[in-house]
């Protein structure tokens, strides 16, 4: 932007009120800000990737990008309202600069206690909620297919205990590593009685924390997902609505506009005449 004169030093001499975010995978400054990458390359550096994974399995892909949507985008995004309402009380705006693996390595806040309170990083697959506790796991059921356990607090996992018919579970260590080793036995045994579906129907209602583990495809389906109305559909197909709720307005929906659909009222807004718009127009510009 800064070649093609459209930079943030170049535009702020124009409107000093400016809100310019730059959001890019290392940030403006440091060894790595001309470095090119992917999801993938920010979650490795950020330390998330070396922790997602079973013990003593490699490093695996998840199918959310983290390091793009939450690091990335969901970040630039809270920094540009910040300093859009900075702007607005003291006039100055602002160059927001994010690098996803920034906002990636800040959403580390459990490796980062782990660290600061046993002085390294947990071997993959055994920190406190990425499976080093029995009553906060996953486990597989007799179809084959899963439930999340996360009856973390105690009662919840009294609540899993009776529903289940197994008090005496709620006696064994609710601890990490060897401690907890015979608990984590039994619920494997446990839970590979009934099917996925099964133990949803049971636990339901039980306030224990037990869910199945959906597919894509069947979260669309979710009588939850669909009472929050989260999914619309275009041509007959599933589209993403808006996940946040306002008290005081409705979501309008509609179709997205088509690329450029907007351009020439936007350039006419700003002051280009029609002669113009027409010569940018045969030129293809626009």
């Amino acid at each position: 932007m800064d070649k093609l004169g459209c930079g943030y030093q170049q535009l702020k001499l124009i409107n000093p009120r400016l809100v310019y975010a730059a959001l890019t995978g290392y940030g403006q400054t440091g060894p790595y800000k001309d470095r090119a990458g992917h999801d993938m390359n920010y979650c490795a550096y950020a330390g998330l990737l070396e922790q997602t994974g079973a013990v003593d399995g490699p490093p695996v892909l998840s199918n959310f990008q983290s390091a793009d949507l939450a690091g990335g985008a969901l970040t630039c995004a809270l920094g540009i309202l910040a300093a859009v309402i900075g702007a607005r009380t003291s006039g100055q705006g602002t160059l927001v600069d994010v690098g996803m693996l920034d906002g990636t390595l800040a959403l580390q806040a459990l490796s980062l206690a782990t660290i600061r309170t046993m002085g390294r990083s947990a071997k993959r697959g055994s920190d406190m909620l990425s499976g080093g506790l029995a009553n906060y796991n996953i486990y597989a059921c007799a179809d084959g297919k899963h439930v999340a356990m996360a009856a973390l607090e105690p009662k919840f996992f009294f609540n899993f205990c009776q529903a289940v018919g197994k008090p005496e579970l709620a006696g064994l260590p609710l601890s990490p590593g060897p401690d907890g080793a015979a608990l984590r036995s039994a619920l494997e045994t446990l839970f590979k009685t009934r099917s996925r579906d099964e133990w949803e129907l049971l636990l339901a209602d039980r306030d224990c924390c037990v869910s199945g583990i959906y597919s894509p495809q069947e979260a669309l389906d979710n009588p939850q997902v669909k009472a929050r109305g989260l999914i619309r559909s275009e041509d007959g197909k599933p589209l993403l609505d808006l996940p946040i709720k306002f008290s005081n307005a409705e979501n309008a929906g509609g179709d997205c506009p088509r690329l450029g659909a907007d351009t020439i009222a936007v350039l006419a807004a700003a002051g280009i005449d029609e002669t113009e718009l027409a010569a940018l127009s045969a030129a293809s510009a626009i």
